[in-house]
């Protein structure tokens, strides 16, 4: 029984539509961004990044739970171990080197009361 819902939970996520607001909204978590920078240096165990990441085990799976469904990562079961790796590369590649740029600012100056366009 177990193996038929795991098995229709995975067809239901593979079904589920990629909302880009949620996704970045689960990006933006400064504990997921930590993860997210260990995981696009390739795929890795939880427990592997568990050592890396500065967070506890708990909450280290929680926000894995959270990119997992957001459609960010996803994993592998391999024995005892699940395998996380991020499956859309080129939209977190983007979204970082986004958040990694420095841009420029430019002041604006106000425009002067009593003055009309």
């Amino acid at each position: 029984m177990r193996s038929l819902l795991k098995l229709r939970d995975k067809r239901y996520r593979k079904m589920k539509k990629f909302d880009v607001k949620q996704a970045i909204k689960v990006i933006i978590n400064p504990a997921r961004l930590e993860i997210i920078k260990y995981l696009l240096e390739g795929p890795s165990c939880a427990t592997k990044a568990l050592a890396k990441v500065n967070l506890s085990q708990p909450n280290l799976s929680q926000h894995l739970h959270r990119l997992k469904d957001a459609g960010i990562v996803d994993c592998k079961i391999r024995g005892n171990e699940r395998c996380y790796f991020i499956c859309r590369q080129s939209f977190v590649q983007d979204i970082m080197k986004t958040l990694s740029d420095e841009h420029e600012y430019i002041a604006c100056e106000k425009p002067e009361q009593g003055i009309s366009k």
